[in-house]
């Protein structure tokens, strides 16, 4: 069956009842324990940070009257060392919403999706004696909980080549590892600025892991150090 680029898969009409799911929320759960056990075993949260920016939509071929190719993206992290100040843990929150599409399929709708993750950063400033720059490296997972809502029901497709079209919203997890860079800087006190750039990595090509080949973000926000 062919699918035409920038739509919902109509083969996953049922997303929600898919096993797959179950396997990355239990993973979601563990990332986050993992967090958890790091922060615990330091006996130290030491860092929490709020920030916005822009985030690239899931599906920015889907381009509609008050959706782009990037859209606003907040974000909340808490981490602390782990075993070396040099090294940090992270855990994160985030939230995205693509806004109104240009129907497809006689689906009138949007993307919005949740994204927990956990990332392991090396500090060069914290290692290295002579090292200035207050850059930050990280690495990590991130889970996604991406719903498709249905904003307009009228003539809604009943079936697409051999797939059936629900006309509830649909719902889809993914699982994708991740990798970027941040710059931090101390101004007053305990507070500082800091921006961030991060590039999500597919586990695979398939849906809908290919929708985090391009999925990058740009951040900037408010640090507090405990």
């Amino acid at each position: 069956m062919i699918v035409q680029r920038g739509t919902p898969d109509v083969r996953h009409a049922n997303w929600p009842g898919r096993s797959r799911s179950h396997l990355c929320g239990v993973v979601a759960i563990a990332f986050v324990s993992l967090g958890v056990v790091c922060a615990q075993a330091q006996t130290n949260v030491n860092h929490v940070s709020v920030n916005a920016g822009i985030i690239r939509a899931l599906d920015p071929h889907l381009a509609g009257a008050t959706g782009g190719e990037y859209v606003f993206y907040p974000e909340v992290q808490v981490g602390g060392d782990l075993f070396t100040p040099g090294l940090r843990w992270v855990v994160f929150w985030g939230y995205a919403d693509d806004g109104a599409r240009a129907p497809y399929w006689g689906l009138f709708g949007a993307y919005s999706s949740h994204a927990v993750g956990v990332r392991v950063q090396i500090r060069p400033e914290d290692l290295l004696p002579h090292w200035v720059i207050p850059v930050g490296i990280f690495a990590g997972a991130a889970y996604h909980a991406a719903t498709y809502r249905i904003v307009s029901r009228r003539e809604v497709v009943e079936t697409a080549g051999q797939g059936q079209i629900s006309r509830r919203d649909l719902a889809e997890e993914i699982l994708a590892f991740e990798a970027g860079v941040n710059l931090e800087v101390r101004i007053i006190g305990a507070f500082g600025i800091r921006i961030e750039g991060r590039q999500s990595i597919p586990l695979s090509k398939q849906f809908p892991d290919r929708m985090m080949e391009e999925r990058r973000s740009i951040t900037g926000g408010v640090s507090y150090a405990l």
